[in-house]
């Protein structure tokens, strides 16, 4: 998502986000994500709305953050715009869940506190990996947005 949003823009980045929401989705109905099958079983319609929401918006700032950033620096810009990506994914997915699906997080956190479960389930098992994943690789993202760009 990041690097495609880098290459061809802020558009290209929500056409991304909402593949990426399309995939999502289907792993939340068909149970190949077993947490986000309780989602879709809890309302299939705001799931899908719902990932698909956070997916476009998450390539959307990764666009616009870029095209902005690489003025300056292109590899600042990716990185940047790597740093973005899953605040934008998470962030849109915790409100939402707490907005829409608050009983299904009361599953997830088995009895526990909600917000505690939020930190340490939500963000640092998910968000935290895939934050450091996107940061390790954005050099690496930047040489191959300069590459294809030649």
């Amino acid at each position: 998502i990041v690097i495609g949003a880098a290459l061809y823009g802020p558009s290209a980045g929500a056409v991304l986000g909402a593949a990426f929401g399309v995939i999502v989705a289907i792993n939340c109905a068909t149970g190949a994500d077993p947490g986000g099958q309780l989602v879709y079983q809890s309302s299939a319609i705001m799931c899908i709305i719902v990932v698909m929401t956070k997916g476009i918006l998450a390539g959307l700032a990764a666009g616009v953050t870029y095209k902005i950033l690489s003025s300056i620096n292109g590899y600042v810009a990716m990185l940047c715009s790597a740093i973005i990506c899953p605040i934008v994914n998470t962030g849109v997915f915790l409100v939402c869940m707490n907005v829409f699906f608050r009983d299904v997080l009361s599953i997830w956190a088995d009895g526990k506190d909600i917000v505690v479960y939020m930190l340490s389930g939500i963000v640092l098992c998910n968000f935290v990996p895939e934050l450091i994943i996107n940061i390790v690789f954005s050099p690496a993202g930047q040489r191959i947005l300069k590459t294809v760009q030649k």
